[in-house]
């Protein structure tokens, strides 16, 4: 199915799927505060990711000349990362993944070239803080939002414990920023467990 893909056929699906995704990036900027601080949380959170404010850019950027160039080489070079979940045995996961490997024949990238998302390590007992302006000059409101991260180990136990403390504690939490301060009318925590890490978080958008 690859083989037979031909990239200039696709000018019309180019230009549609570039719209849409255009206009939905470009809305996010025009969200509430509240919705805008997460996504920027999540970009500060991660080493190579890749911000929405640069990723509406390429987009934007992007030609269909230069998406035929891409497909030429897309597939070509590429590292297989398998993730297994069930009752399989070592055994099982080895040779779906062999398998798949000699169904894609591309050329290898070695891991430690491969561009990996991962959460960052905050500096123990600092505190950082990022002010970020939203692009709606017209908004009149504003979010905070505080997040925290542990250092400890992780393990499945620790992690399932994590989480039902955040759930015992989300309507108290809400019950006093909102009903009791009246610090905003968006008002909660949350829970942020990432790979091995364990974090959370509590937001209000000031009015």
């Amino acid at each position: 199915m690859l083989n037979t893909f031909s990239a200039q056929d696709q000018k019309k699906r180019f230009d549609a799927a570039k719209e849409d995704r255009v206009k939905a990036l470009g809305n996010l900027f025009y969200s509430e505060p509240a919705k805008q601080g997460w996504e920027y949380l999540d970009s500060m959170l991660f080493s190579n990711d890749y911000p929405k404010h640069l990723m509406l850019k390429s987009l934007k950027d992007m030609t269909f000349d230069r998406f035929v160039e891409l497909c030429e080489d897309f597939m070509k070079s590429a590292t297989h990362l398998w993730f297994f979940v069930g009752n399989l045995t070592a055994d099982d996961a080895i040779r779906i993944s062999k398998s798949a490997e000699n169904t894609f024949p591309v050329s290898k990238v070695p891991r430690e070239e491969c561009h990996q998302r991962r959460v960052i390590c905050l500096a123990e007992r600092t505190d950082t803080v990022l002010k970020v302006r939203t692009s709606n000059l017209n908004e009149g409101n504003s979010a905070v939002i505080k997040y925290f991260q542990s250092r400890q180990e992780v393990s499945l136990q620790q992690s399932a414990l994590h989480i039902a403390v955040f759930k015992y504690i989300e309507n108290p939490s809400y019950d006093y920023l909102r009903t009791q301060n009246q610090l905003g009318y968006t008002a909660y925590s949350m829970e942020l467990n990432y790979r091995k890490v364990l974090g959370g978080g509590f937001c209000v958008q000031l009015c």
